[in-house]
């Protein structure tokens, strides 16, 4: 399953992010992004229909005998596409909590 928690407000101007705003801050946290969390959390957000349309393959974890889901790295650019827009929007929704039913109907997507 996948856990769903919010951090604390990191500032009074943007629950989200105070650096929300600064390319450079979008850039440098998109290139460390795990692309299913990414996913996730803007699906979170968004409720994009193209977002669970990518779905998520099974890797095998190297040098362990554990696997994961990822995203297609075929659609890492429109993932990105779809963060910029997302983050770069200063009156994007901030979903900070969802109720049981939506973390179920997430928990399956992801």
């Amino acid at each position: 399953g996948v856990l769903m928690t919010s951090a604390p407000a990191a500032s009074a101007q943007d629950p989200v992010d105070p650096d929300r705003s600064d390319p450079a801050a979008i850039e440098a946290a998109l290139a460390s992004a795990d692309l299913n969390a990414l996913r996730s959390a803007l699906y979170q957000h968004t409720r994009d229909p193209e977002l669970l349309a990518m779905g998520v393959v099974l890797k095998d974890i190297p040098g362990t005998p554990y696997n994961t889901f990822e995203v297609p790295e075929e659609h890492r650019d429109a993932l990105f596409d779809k963060a910029r827009a997302y983050l770069g929007d200063p009156n994007a929704p901030v979903r900070m909590q969802i109720d049981a039913d939506e973390i179920r109907a997430l928990a399956s997507a992801f």
